[in-house]
């Protein structure tokens, strides 16, 4: 893994988090929700956790678990690529009259 600061992000393929839970023993409870540029995980009466993430990702393709020898939750977010956004943008915005 190469970490990636904002000189070479274009380059990066995944958003990586680690988010420690030093008081939860199994990862049974653990609610995560992602969207675009969101993420928010939540165990109940533990922990509540709402980020905004610095990058567009592919929502449907994030994948997480809990690895509970080191009570830490990874959770794996797939990037999604700027042209992808621009393209999206430009065919959701309303024609305009010639």
């Amino acid at each position: 893994m190469e970490e990636y600061d904002g000189m070479n992000a274009d380059q990066a393929k995944f958003l990586v988090m680690m988010v420690e839970m030093p008081m939860l023993v199994r990862g049974h409870a653990v609610q995560t929700k992602v969207l675009e540029d969101i993420i928010a995980i939540r165990v109940p009466n533990l922990y509540r956790l709402s980020l905004g993430l610095p990058c567009t990702i592919l929502e449907h393709s994030t994948s997480c678990f809990f690895d509970c020898k080191i009570r830490k939750l990874i959770v794996a977010m797939p990037i999604r690529k700027i042209e992808e956004v621009i393209d999206e943008v430009f065919e959701e915005a309303p024609k305009q009259p010639d």
